[in-house]
């Protein structure tokens, strides 16, 4: 095999084990992103759930408050709230609390479940591009290596 010829197969070398690392460090480079991709749509999950109980504590003390300023305003005329309207009036605000925060809990498990299903699924991505990128990575390597052989040791390679 004439210099030329040895030399082109080097350069081939060189640039099939460059080609390997470039894909092993971009393979890791989108794991570690889809995997933080994948934390953070955890995080959001959890989130979604919190501000929905936040959410419900809050119309609950709403509710307490409006409840206490109606025993506070009847008690303060002479009056009770043990009948008629006003006690009507409170059992159907108290069945539509319950009703809206049960809504708004089922609502905020809803998006909570797809950001847990997203999450799972960055995760699986995560490790597809992985293992892809090392497959990439190792197929480069022997091209390199068959490269190498021929460039530098005059033989046939492997392939």
């Amino acid at each position: 095999m004439d210099d030329y010829t040895k030399q082109l197969y080097q350069g081939v070398a060189w640039q099939y084990g460059a080609s390997a690392f470039a894909e092993a460090m971009g393979s890791a480079i989108n794991y570690s992103s889809l995997k933080a991709d994948a934390s953070s749509a955890r995080i959001q999950a959890e989130n979604i759930e919190l501000q929905a109980q936040q959410r419900a504590n809050m119309l609950r003390e709403k509710y307490n408050n409006a409840v206490g300023n109606v025993y506070f305003s009847a008690a303060s005329r002479g009056g009770k709230v043990s009948s008629g309207s006003v006690r009507a009036n409170l059992e159907q605000s108290a069945k539509n609390l319950g009703e809206d925060i049960a809504s708004q809990e089922k609502n905020a498990k809803s998006r909570a479940d797809a950001e847990r299903m997203r999450a799972k699924a960055l995760g699986k991505q995560a490790n597809m591009q992985l293992v892809s990128g090392l497959v990439g990575s190792i197929g480069s390597s022997v091209k390199s290596y068959n490269a190498y052989q021929i460039g530098y040791k005059g033989g046939k390679g492997n392939g």
